[in-house]
């Protein structure tokens, strides 16, 4: 190809080219070029091309429409999203891709159960058994419903609607038979029920239950039966129940049926018919539960109409007090003083062969060296054979109820311990210058001033007071 030179009108130094036609062989000379006859066609296809590169845009104007068409598109979706999410318009599936547009109906209404049931719960945490009564008969009709909110319902049923509880429990249950699993169920509506002090409802609502719904009643069901007619005190109710489940007496009960009507008895305040039931399980062969006797006797020592003694001499010989029992029998006896009492439950401790607890010599120290009783130097010797060490501070308590006791013969024996240990200090020296006053000794206490002298300690205004 070859630029063709020629001028522009009106310009003097400017020489302008136009590409023509195609060359057989080199200008002849230089600086000149030939014309050919040859018609041009490329003049043409250079100016049409010259024209559409003015046409186009520049860069920063498509992308300027390009984020205006993202942000529209973006906006008409999110209004698509929310008037589905509404309910203006329907959901649409597109079958291998999840539900577009918002959830279907049925999570929805699954949603709105689940906060109705938080807020039932909710209203019951509260003490609003009103509420959660109407926010039951809102529900019930509605599916199942958690198992928490089942047991509050039953609640508030129970103690502002009792006359409809079983019948509105079982419809309920028949309806939704598959969304509530079979016997638990059962043990935790009667266990809600029973708490109320409703034992009556619970069985009535168990009877429904294997009429309507052929649930079988479960040991576990009998013995919350028999838990809850315990504590209201129905000893033949509990005894019917009992046949009902063994088809015998009471006394072939298992002893999870028998531990629980302990725990009900005692509950109701009846000691003596538990202490029975104690008895009469222990006559079976079945091993006493060591809590239900320290239960017992806890509830024994807080009921003044009630003997610990009497219940001693109910349970005899064969039921053995547990340590915990036998500290808290004790303590009672120290802060009532009961020294009678406190001999008594030393005897069972050495015929139980007890294992030495300072929560059980403790006492017993301490009411035998107020009470002159010279079983107290008997213990205190027994604790030091059997590796225990007696404080300082407990020795001088001991001192202290020996000067009130005027029990010498103690005193002697707890000084005599101190000085082999070199624990005699000052307020040891000052604790027994009394026992010596007070056992009218008073040359022996003022011998004690050569003594405390001699320990390289210095006498106060209280023992020259002395």
């Amino acid at each position: 190809l070859w630029l063709s030179p020629h001028s522009v009108p009106g310009s003097q130094s400017q020489t302008f080219y136009t590409l023509s036609g195609t060359a057989t062989s080199a200008p002849s000379e230089q600086g000149s070029f030939p014309y050919f006859a040859m018609a041009s066609t490329i003049d043409m296809s250079v100016i049409s091309m010259a024209e559409k590169h003015n046409d186009i845009a520049e860069p920063e104007t498509v992308f300027s429409a390009l984020v205006d068409e993202l942000i529209w598109f973006a906006l008409g979706f999110a209004v698509i999203q929310g008037l589905v999410y509404f309910g203006y318009l329907p959901q649409v599936n597109f079958g291998f891709l999840s539900p577009i547009g918002g959830r279907s109906n049925k999570d929805v209404e699954s949603s709105k159960r689940r906060c109705a049931a938080k807020a039932l719960c909710a209203a019951a945490s509260a003490g609003q058994h009103s509420a959660v009564l109407e926010a039951w008969d809102h529900e019930k009709s509605k599916g199942a419903l958690p198992l928490d909110a089942l047991k509050d319902s039953a609640q508030a049923l129970t103690l502002l609607a009792p006359e409809r509880l079983v019948s509105e429990l079982t419809g309920h249950l028949t309806q939704n038979r598959a969304g509530y699993s079979q016997p638990t169920t059962m043990h935790a509506l009667l266990e809600t029920i029973v708490q109320s002090n409703r034992p009556d409802l619970a069985e009535a609502l168990a009877k429904a239950m294997e009429e309507t719904l052929e649930v079988s009643r479960t040991s576990r069901a009998q013995e919350i039966l028999i838990g809850g007619f315990a504590a209201a005190g129905d000893e033949e109710k509990v005894q019917e129940i009992e046949g009902k489940s063994t088809g015998t007496e009471a006394n072939d009960a298992t002893a999870l049926s028998h531990s629980t009507a302990i725990r009900g008895f005692l509950k109701s305040g009846k000691l003596d018919v538990a202490v029975k039931r104690m008895v009469s399980m222990q006559g079976s062969g079945l091993q006493v539960p060591p809590r239900a006797v320290t239960e017992l006797f806890k509830a024994a020592c807080s009921a003044e109409s009630v003997s610990v003694r009497r219940i001693l001499d109910g349970l005899g010989d064969s039921i053995q007090l547990p340590t915990e029992c036998l500290a808290l029998l004790l303590a009672d006896c120290l802060q009532r003083e009961d020294v009678e009492l406190a001999r008594c439950l030393d005897r069972v401790a050495c015929a139980q062969e007890a294992p030495t607890h300072h929560s059980i010599y403790e006492p017993l120290l301490k009411l035998f060296a107020k009470s002159g009783d010279a079983r107290a130097r008997e213990i205190f010797e027994r604790i030091q054979r059997d590796g225990f060490f007696a404080s300082e501070g407990l020795c001088g308590r001991l001192l202290a109820l020996c000067g009130e006791g005027r029990n010498l013969q103690f005193a002697e024996v707890i000084v005599a311990y101190l000085r082999a240990r070199s624990m005699m200090s000052l307020a040891i020296f000052k604790t027994l210058m009394k026992v010596y006053v007070n056992c009218g000794r008073y040359d022996s206490a003022c011998d004690l001033y050569e003594q405390v002298l001699a320990a390289g300690l210095e006498p106060d205004h209280v023992m020259y007071g002395c």
